[in-house]
């Protein structure tokens, strides 16, 4: 079974960036993770500087989650600034979870999804829409997930998939990962805990049935997976992303992906 490189969302360590940035990306490396995908609080570089600092480090940034309102306003610097930093992926992080009752604004959205990614295409970046479970409301006989799946361009629109939010609204992550193939080049393990409360929990400690989606992973167009935690209930954010990667390579292990 094919392997799959993992990485860190950045988002989850925004307490540790706050207090050192530059000391937070160090640790990461430290732990193990080669891959970063930006997000969080702003990062205090030039694209120049975040260059720098991923090549001392020996990072790659693969994404970056880039806020609705600069896709919006402000897309080819956001796209220079990405592409000056190497990127691959420019990532809709959420979009406004008001609108989960409203179809035709989800109609809107798969237009507005269309249009920035056939620019970023234009401009030699890959864009992605990452869920939560909002798009989970129903609109007749199909979750407005799924309308976002069917009236978005597949050369355009990419999904980075989050195994938490699909569970959190009821869904098979794997039976998803499956339904979106070539369409998730980038999957979010995120884990749930398996109380009521359905907290934010490590990778392998909670309910998500990771070797069934990560043994669907290998077989899909999966090339990287994200770790990103939200919260946690460990002491720090570095407690939980080492957790989270010992508990892949065990998982990855148990499944044989890589050997």
């Amino acid at each position: 079974m094919r392997d799959v490189p993992v990485g860190v969302q950045l988002y989850t360590l925004a307490r540790e960036l706050l207090e050192d940035y530059q000391g937070t990306l160090e640790e990461v490396a430290r732990i193990g993770y080669p891959i970063v995908e930006i997000g969080g609080p702003p990062a205090p570089y030039t694209a120049r500087e975040w260059r720098a600092v991923l090549a001392r480090l020996g990072l790659s940034a693969i994404s970056h989650h880039m806020d609705l309102d600069r896709l919006r306003t402000d897309l080819d610097r956001a796209i220079d600034f990405d592409l000056d930093i190497g990127v691959r992926y420019m990532t809709c992080p959420i979009l406004s979870p008001d609108m989960a009752a409203d179809e035709e604004a989800y109609r809107r959205t798969a237009d507005f999804l269309n249009r920035t990614g056939r620019r970023c295409a234009e401009r030699g970046l890959r864009f992605c829409y990452h869920n939560h479970s909002f798009e989970f409301v129903r609109f007749g006989d199909r979750f407005a997930y799924d309308l976002l799946i069917e009236e978005t361009d597949p050369a355009a629109v990419l999904f980075e998939m989050d195994a938490y939010w699909v569970t959190h609204g009821g869904q098979d992550p794997a039976a998803y990962l499956r339904k979106l193939g070539p369409r998730c080049e980038i999957l979010h393990l995120k884990d749930m805990e398996k109380g009521p409360e359905r907290f934010f929990t490590e990778v392998g400690e909670g309910r998500v049935d990771f070797a069934a989606l990560m043994t669907a992973a290998a077989g899909e167009s999966v090339g990287t997976f994200i770790v990103e935690q939200d919260a946690t209930r460990l002491p720090t954010g570095f407690d939980s992303i080492r957790t989270s990667l010992r508990n892949i390579g065990r998982i990855k292990q148990a499944i044989g992906m890589g050997g």
